[in-house]
């Protein structure tokens, strides 16, 4: 195995993984204790987050002379690229692009292709001949080739399609739902082109495009639009300058999302093995153990009882009536349970909110249906209000620490672990079956102990997590900025 491959093979294996922690801290493959993200890839990221901000200052001093366009109209790429380099042309799409047009009528093609995050790529665990439906559907689909481009053209106002161009690096077929286009490759390489679109649509050129409840856009009104046409070398630099840079990019980026889910692990299996094993420092003596008698706890601390949730918990439900509009409307948020307001709720929003329930401070929120999806199911009142009656509100009873029972609810709904109690299609715990399932209790002050300990800790990796994001938001950004730069000629590539 070469000295790379190796590195890579290393790094795979350092990633979180719940059995390694050691106590309540995770170890890596030397036995030290480290939080994800706390590597060399880490400062790596850090070194390349510092050149890119400086290099983000730099003007394109390199441009002696430029062209400015004028306003080609609503839906116009030359109107929101500005000025480009005196020597650069430009030119109708039609007169450099063509739409493909042939289809797998024969269904001699069975390479299914797919659009998934701006990749063009085969799919998986997929057979033409098999998938009677499938395959009758893909004679309908376009022949492409690599080099072709792809547009998906539908819901063109929407942002939650996040990539809309792909370059097709594998022959095959691909729904023609989407445009298919193919380049003159003597006047314009592909690659330029994709990067050009993919730089258009990092400034939502296309949500001005297209027309009809869908938003769509045909390719005969795409081809009448007018794009700039650098010298083809010149174009060529372009590209492979980006395919190099925006290859860093791109494993930086995976690597800093790669850190924000080992976290996220980490702080799941970090509350889960606290809130049933208790804290366990550096140093000190195992405790001694005995069985839970609940499959998925195992064994709990000696001094801890294990009593049905009917022996900790009073569930309460009181109707607010008419005078809801003097309380604190809450909702059950992924960050907890949140103060909003009635205009915050999503959907049909209802005249009088006079069936909502009391909520107390202290209250625990349980959500005891939809438990397949991968939601949010509790959650630790922090202040009195008003939230939806669907919920079940959860009073302490004596011996019970609020916080302490919201990390454990947190865990147990974290790993999926009341799904196999649900009933139904929408997967709903009832009330009985609920109130009989067992947890774990450790004396008052060891609940306090665990609550305070997780309140630090969870902090940490929260801060950790944020200041990733930060960073792979400041890295996407500035992948786009890259793009638009080169394409658009701000920035120029040296012979």
């Amino acid at each position: 195995m070469s000295k790379k491959n190796q590195n890579y093979t290393n790094r795979k294996q350092n990633r979180f993984q719940p059995e390694r922690m050691r106590g309540n801290v995770f170890v890596n493959n030397s036995g030290k204790q480290w939080l994800p993200g706390e590597n060399g890839r880490a400062a790596k990221v850090e070194r390349l987050l510092r050149g890119a901000k400086e290099e983000k200052k730099e003007i394109a001093s390199t441009i002696k002379a430029k062209k400015h366009f004028s306003n080609h109209g609503e839906a116009s790429f030359m109107s929101c690229i500005g000025e480009i380099p005196d020597e650069w042309g430009t030119t109708r799409i039609s007169n450099v692009i063509s739409k493909v047009k042939e289809q797998n009528k024969n269904g001699k093609e069975k390479q299914a292709l797919q659009f998934t995050y701006g990749e063009i790529i085969p799919k998986k665990d997929f057979d033409a001949d098999k998938e009677e439906y499938v395959a009758k559907t893909m004679l309908t689909y376009n022949l492409v080739q690599p080099g072709d481009i792809i547009l998906n053209c539908l819901n063109l106002n929407y942002d939650f399609v996040t990539q809309r161009i792909g370059l097709v690096k594998d022959s095959g077929a691909i729904t023609s739902a989407y445009i298919a286009m193919r380049c003159n490759t003597e006047k314009l390489s592909s690659e330029y082109a994709a990067y050009f679109f993919k730089a258009c649509d990092a400034c939502k050129i296309f949500h001005t495009m297209g027309s009809g409840v869908r938003k769509t856009l045909t390719f005969t009104e795409l081809q009448k639009k007018e794009i700039p046409l650098p010298p083809l070398p010149e174009q060529q630099r372009i590209a492979d300058f980006l395919d190099t840079k925006c290859g860093i990019l791109d494993r930086t980026i995976d690597a800093v999302s790669r850190q924000i889910e080992d976290l996220e692990k980490y702080k799941k299996a970090l509350i889960t093995k606290t809130v049933t094993k208790g804290i366990c420092k550096k140093g000190e003596p195992e405790r001694t153990m005995k069985d839970s008698g609940v499959e998925w706890i195992g064994e709990v601390p000696e001094e801890w009882d294990v009593k049905r949730n009917s022996l900790n918990f009073d569930i309460r439900k009181t109707i607010v009536g008419e005078n809801w509009s003097n309380m604190q409307l809450l909702s059950l948020t992924t960050n907890g349970v949140k103060n909003i307001t009635i205009d915050d709720q999503v959907g049909k929003r209802p005249k009088t909110l006079a069936t909502y329930q009391i909520a107390h401070k202290h209250d625990i929120v349980m959500c005891l249906f939809d438990l397949d999806a991968s939601a949010v199911f509790s959650g630790l009142c922090k202040k009195n209000g008003i939230i939806s009656p669907a919920y079940k509100l959860l009073k302490c009873k004596n011996g019970m620490f609020p916080p302490y029972a919201e990390y454990y609810f947190r865990a147990v709904f974290d790993g999926r672990k009341y799904k196999k109690y649900a009933k139904s299609i929408r997967y709903t715990i009832s009330t009985n079956d609920f109130m009989h399932l067992k947890m774990p209790v450790p004396p008052f002050a060891e609940q306090q102990q665990i609550a305070d300990y997780l309140d630090e800790k969870c902090k940490n990796i929260d801060n950790r997590v944020q200041k990733r994001r930060q960073q792979l938001e400041w890295l996407k950004e500035y992948k786009k900025s890259l793009i638009f730069d080169y394409v658009t000629g701000k920035k120029r590539v040296e012979k």
